[in-house]
């Protein structure tokens, strides 16, 4: 990056799943000691597979708060106090469709993500007179380890395609009616659209339930056929 851009990168490696206080203490330094124009919260934790509340396992749900919410609290909270100085600055928050209305079979990471999405929104509001832009984006489909799309595509779009998008979007009202949210790339902003008309017009609740049951239906397949290659004796 130093290199593409000519300016000096400092950078820190941490799973923040599990952060020790020494962790935090070396970042809050890192970021205090400079002045950070734009903070960017991308960090997340997403089940692997579809799976019903009661299956999910009591780590991964804790691991889904501790990174999707309280980095994010953490994170921001070191980096407000200099822009509050400044009077300028900026916090981007993704976000993601699950929030809009709700997806069953992923209700930890909903859930999480419907926080950040009113957290960003209240946050927004707070931080205006002061300068502050405090933006939350509503992320779809991007080709990745996470998302499971290995490929490419008009809708599911690759992560540099997807990030061009949104920096050129910064500060843009565009997408969605969602105040301080935006859809920066198009294709997902229609996907969006058409998702609120549905559900408005009461289709898309029974619809979203079919489509996410049936996804839970073959990871349930998937995983009992794993579950029985691993019971199985080597021939």
């Amino acid at each position: 990056m130093e290199l593409m851009i000519g300016v000096k990168v400092d950078s820190y490696a941490v799973d923040f799943s599990c952060a020790s206080e020494a962790d935090w203490e070396h970042i809050h330094e890192m970021v205090t000691s400079k002045n950070v124009g734009i903070l960017v919260n991308n960090v997340g934790v997403c089940h692997p597979t579809t799976v019903t509340f009661m299956e999910e396992s009591e780590d991964l749900c804790d691991q889904m708060v501790n990174v999707n919410i309280t980095t994010m609290m953490n994170l921001t909270r070191f980096v407000v106090p200099q822009m509050r100085q400044r009077k300028n600055g900026m916090v981007l928050n993704i976000g993601s469709w699950t929030s809009m209305k709700g997806m069953p079979f992923l209700p930890v990471y909903a859930g999480t993500k419907g926080f950040v999405k009113t957290y960003s929104q209240s946050l927004a509001f707070e931080l205006e007179p002061e300068g502050i832009t405090v933006e939350h984006i509503f992320s779809f489909w991007v080709s990745s380890k996470m998302s499971g799309y290995k490929s490419a595509s008009v809708s599911i779009p690759s992560p540099r395609v997807y990030a061009s998008h949104v920096l050129s979007h910064i500060g843009l009202k565009c997408g969605t009616l969602e105040s301080y949210s935006s859809i920066p790339y198009a294709p997902h902003s229609y996907l969006g659209f058409v998702a609120s008309v549905m559900w408005d017009n009461r289709i898309t609740p029974p619809t979203l339930y079919s489509i996410a049951n049936n996804l839970y239906q073959l990871s349930l397949k998937k995983r009992r056929r794993n579950q029985l290659k691993k019971t199985q004796p080597a021939s």
